[in-house]
């Protein structure tokens, strides 16, 4: 009644379904024309059964697909537990006034935690070297309210810990890393609006104010969110391409590390309004 075929899952029709039963009955009584058998009595049972097997896989693949769609969330709530990622983050947030993100979850990372701390700022004041006491802070955060049993950790800063047994543990995290991204900006004029061209200096504030606000750590860079016709009302379209290499340009969304900061380079000279 159902086929399945590369995963995929496919209802037989009742002609399909009387095609079966007249073979059946020509290899349980012998072989006979199939117009001949469509004036048997035989062939009016047969043709009752079809309809409700038909019916029946109708319910049934119903059934089996709201079945394999549940599985599937689940599966996806289990690789994505963005529950557990957003308290990561807010925690360190309310805690410590720092940004924070977490690596996706994958076959190959399952079981490992791996958190990504934004101490830059911190760094900077202290020519480049995370402060002992910020370390500590970091590594207590992670031990007493977010690592549980069983779970990895990967990183490339650490703090050690003594625990109550004597035994020592390390707590691992990784430091953020900029992720400079040369940015073009193309402006077409609108020819339906007579509002003024606001200066280069000016549009290329306002596309640094709106990523900053919109863009945050572990996200995706997208060039289409920081900068819009809303921000420029004489524009009829705009474009913002970025380049990961220096040399090729592109305009689709950027999948970025979890711990990178992106900082997206747009000069006075990339501004081209035509």
């Amino acid at each position: 009644m159902i086929l399945f075929n590369d995963g995929r899952t496919s209802i037989k029709s009742v002609i399909a379904l009387m095609q079966d039963y007249y073979l059946a009955f020509c290899e349980q009584y012998g072989e006979i024309s199939y117009s001949k058998w469509q004036g048997s009595s035989e062939y009016e049972l047969a043709y009752i059964s079809a309809q409700r097997d038909h019916q029946n896989a109708i319910i049934f693949n119903e059934s089996l697909s709201r079945a394999l769609n549940s599985i599937q969330i689940i599966n996806s709530e289990i690789s994505r537990p963005s529950c557990l990622i957003s308290r990561i983050v807010d925690t360190f947030k309310t805690e410590l006034l720092l940004s924070a993100s977490v690596r996706p979850m994958t076959l190959e990372t399952g079981g490992t935690l791996a958190i990504c701390v934004d101490t830059k700022a911190i760094e900077d004041e202290n020519e480049g070297i995370l402060p002992l006491e910020t370390a500590r802070a970091i590594g207590l955060l992670i031990k007493d309210r977010i690592l549980t049993g069983g779970i990895w950790m990967d990183g490339d800063q650490s703090f050690d810990f003594a625990m109550s047994n004597g035994q020592s543990v390390k707590i691992k995290w990784y430091s953020a890393r900029d992720n400079v991204l040369p940015c073009k900006l193309a402006i077409t004029r609108s020819r339906n609006s007579n509002a003024p061209i606001l200066p280069v200096p000016e549009i290329i504030k306002i596309f640094q104010s709106n990523f900053s606000r919109r863009w945050r750590l572990g996200c995706d860079f997208t060039p289409g969110a920081y900068i819009e016709l809303s921000d420029l009302p004489f524009a009829g379209s705009v474009n913002l391409s970025f380049s990961t290499d220096g040399t090729n340009y592109r305009t689709d969304i950027y999948q970025v590390d979890f711990n990178h900061i992106i900082k997206p380079e747009l000069l006075p000279v990339d501004v081209e309004i035509s």
